[in-house]
C-alpha cells in the first residue's frame, strides 16, 4: 500500500471516528445514559454509537445497496479478498 493511500484511509477513519464521537456526545447529553455496566441503557448507547460507526463507514466507502443489490466499489473488495 503506498503513502498517499495509506494517509487517505487514516485521514477517512480520523473523519469517521470524529463523526462518531460528536453524535455519542450529542446523544449522551440527550438522554444522559448511566455508566454502568450494569444498566440497559449504557450497553444501547454503546450499540447506537457502533451501529452508527457501521453506517458512517458504509456510506462513505462508496458501497451502494439499490433493489438489484449491493454495488461495490471497483476494485476495493475484491483485492482484498484474493489475499
Amino acid at each position: 500500500m503506498n503513502t498517499k493511500m495509506q494517509t487517505n484511509s487514516l485521514a477517512n477513519l480520523l473523519i469517521r471516528l470524529l463523526a462518531t464521537a460528536i453524535f455519542g456526545a450529542i446523544y449522551f447529553y440527550v438522554m444522559l445514559p448511566a455508566i454502568n455496566f450494569k444498566a440497559p441503557d449504557f450497553w444501547f448507547f454503546l450499540v447506537m454509537l457502533l451501529a452508527f460507526f457501521i453506517l458512517v463507514t458504509l456510506l462513505t466507502s462508496g458501497i451502494r445497496v439499490s433493489a438489484q443489490g449491493i454495488t461495490l466499489p471497483q476494485g476495493v473488495a475484491w483485492e482484498r479478498c484474493k489475499r
